[in-house]
């Protein structure tokens, strides 16, 4: 929820409100995003400030030499109503839009194809995640993230358990869980070593609308290390939803980690194409 100071509200609003009986000349280009809008004008002669709007709540003012911002931070496929207006030194409205729009998704199926001949003995030839975006009563809306084995199956990688599953804890690498299997599957494709560890936990989650960061702990040969899985969420210049996916740790984790072969990232994270965006 955007929130907005009282003050801002007696400050700002009731101009607002009372320019939207007058016609405007002013145009607004909104363009939707899976948790947001990029939103666009032309400029208005005379004004100081540029103040946007989502739901009548404050968002941001502006100098009167921006033209375009991102508004993040929004639920995906929920309408919302967006205002903007020009005013001057004094605050008074020179000219005012409103637009009504509706986020996107990140929903969907993302692909990574190795374009080179190192793919960890075989193991990671293409990479397909499943995306779903969810709402939890207790943690709002989130994505799950589903990757597939070799023979099309989706297991849920994110999260391997749910947030106030009681069983979750200290998993031997070996169990006969669901959340084992997913995880033998995924520490299979990306472990370059003949190390296989004994156990695993989840020690830690940040769970964004668009950014996920997840710890996972490792024991072997009486060693526990951490290994940080990191999911973004971001539109490119092209317009194509992306899923960027990465590794990290101490660097004997590091050393043990298939990172992306194809060079195009200083830090190794595959970027994965939303299908329906690429197919067009």
């Amino acid at each position: 929820m955007i929130r907005t100071s009282d003050i801002i509200k007696r400050l700002v609003l009731p101009a607002l409100v009372i320019f939207f009986s007058v016609p405007s000349a002013l145009s607004l280009d909104v363009q939707a995003r899976p948790t947001g809008f990029q939103v666009s004008w032309d400029g208005v002669d005379g004004a100081e400030w540029y103040d946007l709007y989502v739901d009548n709540g404050f968002v941001v003012r502006l100098g009167n030499d921006v033209f375009s911002y991102e508004i993040e931070n929004l639920m995906s496929d929920t309408a919302y109503d967006i205002s903007f207006a020009a005013r001057d030194e004094g605050n008074n409205t020179l000219d005012a839009q409103f637009a009504k729009g509706t986020t996107t998704t990140w929903a969907g199926t993302y692909v990574w194809d190795n374009p080179t001949k190192k793919d960890n003995k075989g193991r990671i030839r293409r990479l397909v995640f499943n995306v779903r975006t969810v709402l939890d009563p207790t943690y709002g809306q989130h994505q799950e993230i589903y990757i597939l084995s070799d023979d099309g199956a989706e297991h849920r990688i994110f999260p391997l358990y749910g947030f106030d599953d009681a069983s979750a804890g200290w998993t031997d690498y070996d169990a006969d869980t669901e959340q084992a299997a997913t995880y033998r599957l995924n520490a299979e494709r990306f472990n370059t070593s003949s190390i296989v560890p004994s156990s695993w936990r989840v020690s830690r989650i940040f769970l964004g609308l668009d950014h996920i960061e997840v710890t996972v702990d490792t024991k072997a040969f009486g060693i526990t290390l951490d290994t940080e899985v990191i999911y973004d969420f971001v539109v490119d210049d092209d317009g194509v939803r992306n899923l960027v996916f990465r590794m990290d740790g101490p660097s004997i984790v590091r050393a043990f980690v298939f990172f992306n072969p194809d060079g195009t990232r200083d830090d190794g994270a595959y970027v994965l194409k939303n299908l329906e965006d690429v197919q067009g």
